[in-house]
């Protein structure tokens, strides 16, 4: 077809070194925290169910630590309880036998179903996230279409207008990094 302005890029030629960005003061970045309200809208919109769940699992994961560590006191109480009752059996089998290990062995599998729970959190976790991230980026792309549908002609041969659409392509995954970063403090 001829005339009908076919664009080429080449990404192989070399692109002169680019200085680092300046460091942001402390107020520009507080700033940009006006914007993790509505990204986390339009991710609610994507898939509230999955929303929650992430957070939800974050939330619970973020209590794991401390209840491990708190079943580790436990363990340890018992065991310096134990140990210290007068007439203790001298055998591991008479010890086995007399029940005293009882509550120690009930928070040693407590304290492993904890990490087992710890780790199936952490899976489960990455795949809501990668199936809400899949989601986000299916619904943005959809969005960017349907608005792209609505421009003229004249508009998209504008070179102001693809690198905005561009950029709100592009921006659709590092936003959705940022909610990960967002969410993730919520288990650290």
């Amino acid at each position: 077809m001829a005339g009908a302005g076919v664009r080429i890029q080449i990404h192989s030629m070399a692109r002169p070194r680019q200085s680092p960005p300046p460091i942001k003061s402390f107020r520009e970045r507080l700033g940009a925290l006006r914007h993790v309200g509505p990204l986390f809208l339009l991710v609610w919109g994507t898939s509230a169910p999955l929303t929650i769940a992430t957070i939800s699992i974050r939330l619970i994961r973020s209590m794991l630590p401390v209840s491990t560590l708190y079943v580790g006191k436990l363990i340890i109480d018992e065991v310096i309880r134990t140990a210290a009752l007068p007439g203790h059996p001298d055998t591991w089998r008479a010890w086995a036998a007399s029940g005293l290990l009882d509550r120690t062995m009930q928070l040693i599998l407590l304290e492993f179903a904890l990490a087992i729970g710890a780790d199936m959190l952490s899976r489960s976790g990455s795949l809501v996230d990668r199936i809400l991230g899949i989601k986000f980026s299916i619904s943005t792309t959809i969005r960017l279409m349907e608005h792209s549908a609505t421009l003229d002609l004249e508009q998209f041969e504008d070179s102001e207008v693809q690198d905005r659409l561009e950029r709100a392509r592009t921006q659709t995954f590092q936003g959705l990094g940022v909610m990960g970063q967002v969410f993730g403090k919520c288990r650290r």
